[in-house]
C-alpha cells in the first residue's frame, strides 16, 4: 500500500531521519553562521522560522515513530497491546490533526517572512510528484496568486527610486508574489503593466536559503545536491534586466512556431522594475480552482476536500492495479474564474504546454524552469500566455542533443519495462536499461556506485513517468529515499542544467496528474527529440542502437 505523506518542518518527516538532537545541532549551526556572516536580521529570520519548524518536526517524528516503528519493536512482548499495528488508513487519519495544526502555522510564517519562504509555500501548493498532503496543498494554494500585497505608496516609492515615471492605476494589484507585485499603470501615455521588486528581498535571500538548506541537508539528503543548483538559479532572479532578456529571448523563439502562445513584450527594464504589455487571461491556478469547486457542487459533495479525497482514493486504487485514471470528470472544457468556458480541453492544455516547453528545451536551449499554473494565463479564445521568466535556464547544443538521445533510449526502455508490458523482463529490456544508464553517465549524472538499476530508475522518473502507477507501492518521497539508500547521488556539477529541465517537466506533468491527464515525458517529447537528432545528423547512429536493443543484433 502507499504510505501516507508526512510533513516535518518544510515537507515530510523522513523515516529513519536524524534525531531531534541533530535538528537542534543544525539549528545552532544556522544561528552561529548567520550571526557571523549575515548579521542580526538574518539571525532573527532564521530563529523565527525554526520556532515553528523544530516543534513541528518533533511532533511529526513522534507520531511517525508510534505508527511505523514502535509496533515492530514491541511485537511479541507484553508491551504490544500498548502499541498495536496501525494500518495505512489509520495512519492517514492520525496525521490529519497534525496537518490541521501545522499547515496554517507554516502558511502564516511564510507570509510573515515572505521572500524565499514563500517560494517553498508555492512548491507545496504545486505539489510536485504528489509529495505533499492535501491539507498542506490547500493551505498553501493562496500563495500561488493571492499573497497580501504591499501598499501602493511603497510601490510608487520604488518606481521613483528606479527612475520609472509610471502612474499606477487606482485599483488593487494584478498579482503579488514572493519578491514583488504587479500593477496596471500608464507609462509614456501607454497602458502597461509594471512588475516591481521589493528591495529587501535580495538582502534576505542568503540567510533564508541557508536556513532551508540546513533543513534539507539534515532531513532530505537526497534533495540537497539538486537544491544547491536551485539556490544558484534563484540568486539570479533579483535583477529584472536579466529577466527582461530571458523573456524577450523566449518570445522571439516561440513566435514563429506557436502563434497561439503569447509572451508579453517588455518595454523597459531596470534592476527592480519591468514595464510590459498586459496580457488578458485568467491564471490557470484560478481556472482549475473554479472548475474543481463547480464539479464538486455538481456531483453533490459536501465540500471540495471531500470531492478531491474521493478522486485521490480512486487514483490510489487504480495505481495498485498498475492503472491510471484518465480524465473521468474534467468533461470537455477548462473554465476560468468567471465560470465561462474556455476553448481548450484538459488534454490539449497539457499537450500544448509540453510541446511548447519541449521546443524551448530541445530546440532553443532557453526555457522557463518555473512553468507552474500561476505563471500561465488562459484567454477565452484558447490563447495561452506565459509570464514570469525569472527562472530561465540556458543549455548548449551538445547537452540538448545528449538529452534528445536519452529521451529516445528511454522511450524504448519504458516500452519494454515489465511495468508496461505486464510480463517478465526480457533481454530487450535488459539492453535498453543498460543503454539508458550509459546515456545518464554520458550526460554527467553520478552516483556513488553508478548502479545501472538506480540510474535507469532515476531516468525513468525524471524524464518519462512519475505517476502513481509507475512508482507503486511507493510515493515519490519514498522513491527518492530508496534511491538515496541504494546508490546516492554524488554531484550534479556535470549536469546541473538538468535540474531545471526536470523541474520544468515535473511541474507540467504535475498539472497533468491534477487533470487526470498523465503524460510520459519521453513519449511526449519524442517527435521533437527525433527532429533535433535528424537535423544534427545523429539520428542514424541512434537508430542502429535502438535496432540492437529491440533485436539483439547489430544493424548492417
Amino acid at each position: 500500500h502507499i504510505r501516507p505523506q508526512r510533513m516535518a518542518m518544510l515537507y515530510a518527516a523522513k523515516v529513519g531521519s536524524p534525531s531531534v538532537a541533530a535538528v537542534a545541532a543544525a539549528s545552532y549551526a544556522s544561528y552561529w553562521w548567520a550571526n557571523k556572516e549575515l548579521g542580526e536580521e538574518a539571525v532573527s529570520r532564521t530563529l523565527s522560522f525554526y520556532r515553528v519548524a523544530v516543534p513541528a518536526f518533533v511532533e511529526y517524528k513522534a507520531l511517525e515513530f508510534r505508527c511505523e516503528r514502535l509496533p515492530g519493536l514491541v511485537r511479541g512482548t507484553a508491551l504490544a497491546r500498548y502499541a498495536p499495528e496501525v494500518s495505512a488508513a489509520e495512519e492517514v487519519a492520525l496525521f490529519e490533526p497534525l496537518h490541521a495544526k501545522w499547515a496554517p502555522r507554516f502558511r502564516a510564517k511564510f507570509l510573515e517572512l515572505r521572500g524565499f519562504y514563500l517560494k517553498h509555500g508555492q512548491a507545496i501548493a504545486n505539489n510536485l510528484a504528489d509529495l505533499f498532503p492535501k491539507r498542506w496543498q490547500e493551505e498553501m494554494a493562496p500563495l500561488l496568486n493571492a499573497v497580501p500585497p504591499q501598499p501602493a505608496s511603497r510601490i510608487r516609492a520604488i518606481l521613483a527610486a528606479e527612475g520609472v515615471d509610471a502612474e499606477l492605476a487606482d485599483e488593487p494589484p494584478l498579482g503579488s508574489a514572493s519578491i514583488g507585485q504587479v500593477h496596471r499603470a500608464v507609462w509614456r501615455g501607454r497602458e502597461v503593466v509594471v512588475k516591481v521588486q521589493y528591495p529587501e528581498c535580495e538582502r534576505h535571500f542568503r540567510g533564508d536559503v541557508f536556513a532551508v538548506k540546513r533543513m534539507c541537508k539534515t532531513l532530505f539528503p537526497q534533495f540537497y545536491v539538486a537544491f544547491e543548483e536551485i539556490e544558484r538559479q534563484f540568486a539570479t532572479e533579483f535583477d529584472y534586466r536579466g529577466e527582461a532578456a530571458n523573456s524577450e529571448a523566449v518570445r522571439r523563439n516561440l513566435a514563429p512556431h506557436f502563434p497561439d502562445v503569447v509572451v508579453p513584450k517588455i518595454h523597459l527594464a531596470t534592476r527592480r522594475v519591468l514595464v510590459m504589455d498586459e496580457v488578458v487571461g485568467s491564471p490557470l491556478a484560478a481556472a482549475l480552482e473554479a472548475l474543481t469547486e463547480s464539479e464538486a457542487t455538481r456531483r453533490g459533495y459536501s465540500s471540495v476536500r471531500a470531492f478531491i479525497d474521493d478522486e485521490r482514493r480512486r487514483d490510489d486504487e487504480a495505481a495498485s492495479r498498475g492503472e491510471l485514471v484518465r480524465n473521468p470528470w474534467w468533461v470537455a472544457k477548462v473554465w476560468n474564474a468567471s465560470s465561462r468556458p474556455l476553448a481548450l480541453s484538459p488534454a490539449a492544455l497539457v499537450d500544448r504546454l509540453l510541446r511548447v516547453h519541449g521546443h524551448e528545451v530541445l530546440v532553443d536551449g532557453v526555457f522557463s524552469g518555473d512553468p507552474h499554473p500561476g505563471n500561465c494565463l488562459l484567454a477565452p479564445d484558447g490563447t495561452l500566455a506565459l509570464i514570469d521568466f525569472g527562472q530561465v535556464k540556458r543549455i548548449d547544443r551538445r547537452t540538448r542533443l545528449d538529452l534528445a538521445r536519452l529521451l529516445l533510449l528511454l522511450d524504448a526502455a519504458v516500452a519494454a519495462d515489465p511495468r508496461t508490458t505486464r510480463a517478465p523482463p526480457d533481454p530487450a529490456f535488459h539492453r535498453a536499461k543498460h543503454a539508458v544508464a550509459r546515456a545518464m553517465l554520458d550526460m554527467g549524472f553520478r552516483t556513488a556506485r553508478c548502479d545501472v538499476d538506480v540510474l535507469y530508475s532515476m531516468a525513468s522518473v525524471y524524464f518519462a513517468r512519475d505517476d502513481k502507477a509507475w512508482l507503486y507501492p511507493r510515493n515519490f518521497q519514498q522513491w527518492t529515499e530508496a534511491m538515496q539508500h541504494a546508490d546516492p547521488v554524488q554531484t550534479l556539477d556535470d549536469c546541473e542544467p538538468m535540474v531545471f529541465v526536470v523541474r520544468c517537466a515535473m511541474l507540467i506533468r504535475g498539472l497533468g496528474h491534477c487533470l487526470h491527464e498523465p503524460r510520459n515525458l519521453a513519449e511526449a517529447w519524442k517527435p521533437i527529440a527525433t527532429a533535433v537528432l535528424r537535423d544534427a545528423g545523429e539520428l542514424d547512429d541512434l537508430s542502429r542502437t535502438l535496432h540492437y536493443i529491440r533485436t539483439g543484433h547489430h544493424a548492417p
